[in-house]
């Protein structure tokens, strides 16, 4: 097994070992309409994710987070409508960024960077993040995941 591997087989172990329903993974052609559909390329590690798993389910860990499934992803300016009305700009400050999971019902969410070719790792913010707008949390999604897993406080 290599560390990509590992790192998903992990973070399913860490969901089951908190009683969560993990989901079936999605196959290729389920990724390849998401991306078709939102003219974006998800990066490697997230793809690999979504093939071992399809988030942790309608459940919230014991901290309170909660990973999509990829039919939910969603671009951060559609998520926060009724947040941040359409003339605030706020909810436009993360161009290109999908929603992928949340905090505590979204106090905080969780959105990754995607674009047309593909051509980067993917950027983690926390949205919306006050003073941090613009500022990725993570440099990847592999990244993000790794800081979840050895301390999900280091997230928030």
């Amino acid at each position: 097994m290599n560390a990509a591997e590992s790192i998903w087989k992990r973070l399913i172990a860490h969901w089951r070992g908190c009683n969560l329903e993990v989901p079936l993974a999605v196959d290729s052609s389920s990724i390849r309409t998401f991306e078709r559909h939102f003219k974006v390329v998800l990066p490697e590690d997230m793809r690999a994710y979504f093939l071992t798993a399809n988030g942790n389910g309608a459940e919230f860990d014991p901290e309170l987070f909660r990973f999509w499934q990829l039919a939910e992803l969603i671009p951060v300016h559609e998520q926060f409508t009724d947040v941040f009305p359409a003339s605030h700009s706020e909810r436009f400050n993360y161009p290109g960024c999908f929603i992928f999971a949340d905090h505590s019902i979204s106090l905080c969410d969780y959105a990754i960077q995607l674009n047309p070719s593909g051509n980067h790792a993917g950027a983690i913010y926390r949205v919306p993040s006050s003073t941090l707008t613009g500022i990725p949390l993570a440099l990847s999604f592999t990244q993000f995941i790794e800081m979840y897993l050895s301390n999900p406080q280091s997230v928030l």
